[in-house]
């Protein structure tokens, strides 16, 4: 009697385990969250096509290139300029914005892309992109507004859930006509389905998901003045497998491929990870660097001294993170004036291990690796 009831148990137990789940706006990223991701060049010889009911995927063997944070940075901590086009008072609500780092746009005559940023506003029903920004030339910024929202997900997601959604872009309404040299926006159409779930193994461990295929058809338009006309430019066919988790916040793997030539090339494999002493860290500086960052002593044991320059009277928020990304502490979250400044770190109460200092400040955010001994 008794092993029966114990072999119906481990039964059941496994079973759970291995079962489909439900993914919901919860289980996405909130503005502020930090987390940590590896980058591999290739996704191996792994077939995408391999999807369905209870799957099992296999990418263990992902070497990863390199890793950095994904930082979604909350509403009304973007830089100034953001601040005033993307609120609800005046300009486009949004719940969080982060750097994207595979974007492109069509070339510009004497224009280089510095950097790229998006917006997205999420909610019980839905996550949705309402606004991008380029930075053109290391300087000149570039706000756009999708006046037809990109929808990302739908929720809650479940297997073999499927939507379609048409998404259009344009230069942001608060932004003068005339203030550029060109028109430049774009249309697209995006097919979500929820095609599998199952068991997923990354080098940082294994994971009960869902995976997400989404396929995007999108065209730029390009004007550079009235009378020479413009252009419209279809991007490739894209393609995004993302496996989701739940409370993850962030697909534990995605992979991304552009269709070219009717052959699809890899251009993106991303996965959730921990911190690996033998990989290169990019650090994060999204406009401009902070070369006088200093943190001392490192390895650390009860307090450490983070020293800092401003050269303008600024509101700096300071944190110490886990390797996950996660706030194991919040230091201090003030105003300084311009000048040279020193915090002290209180990390005797944390446990010894590899942690990060994150220093924000307007357009500035540094990292540092902190050791606690």
């Amino acid at each position: 009697m008794f092993k029966n009831t114990l072999g119906a148990a481990l039964l059941l137990s496994c079973t759970c385990s291995f079962s489909q789940i439900t993914i919901t706006t919860f289980d996405l990223p909130a503005g502020g969250d930090h987390i940590l991701t590896s980058v591999a060049l290739t996704a191996g010889t792994a077939d995408l096509s391999l999807t369905g009911p209870n799957t099992t995927w296999d990418f263990s063997t992902l070497i990863p290139s390199f890793q950095r944070y994904e930082i979604f940075d909350a509403a009304g901590s973007y830089s100034g300029y953001y601040n005033a086009l993307y609120n609800p008072f005046t300009g486009i609500p949004t719940t969080y914005g982060k750097v994207n780092f595979t974007a492109s746009l069509i070339p510009i005559p004497g224009l280089t892309v510095s950097a790229a940023y998006d917006f997205f506003k999420k909610s019980t029903t839905n996550l949705k992109q309402v606004g991008l920004a380029y930075t053109l030339n290391d300087s000149l910024p570039l706000p756009f507004e999708y006046n037809v929202p990109d929808v990302v997900y739908n929720f809650p997601l479940n297997y073999q859930d499927a939507d379609t959604c048409n998404f259009q872009y344009k230069p942001h309404h608060l932004i003068p006509t005339g203030t550029l040299p060109f028109y430049y926006g774009g249309t697209g159409t995006r097919f979500n389905e929820v095609d599998g779930w199952g068991m997923l193994t990354t080098p940082f461990g294994s994971f009960n998901t869902l995976r997400v295929k989404s396929t995007i058809m999108q065209t730029d338009t390009l004007y550079l003045d009235s009378t020479i006309g413009g252009f419209a430019t279809p991007r490739p066919l894209r393609i995004e497998y993302k496996w989701l988790a739940v409370g993850k916040k962030v697909p534990v793997l995605q992979i991304e491929e552009n269709i070219i030539g009717g052959a699809p090339v890899v251009t993106n494999v991303t996965y959730l990870d921990s911190l690996r002493s033998q990989v290169p860290y990019v650090g994060i500086s999204e406009l401009e660097a902070a070369t006088d960052l200093q943190l001392y002593p490192n390895p650390a044991s009860e307090k450490a001294t983070l020293e800092f320059s401003l050269n303008k009277a600024a509101k700096v928020k300071i944190s110490i993170l886990n390797i996950l990304g996660q706030t194991a502490s919040s230091v201090s979250s003030q105003d300084f004036p311009i000048g040279k400044h020193t915090v002290s770190l209180n990390v005797g109460s944390l446990e010894a291990g590899i942690y990060f200092v994150s220093m924000e400040s307007g357009t500035r955010r540094e990292v540092r690796k902190l050791v606690i001994q």
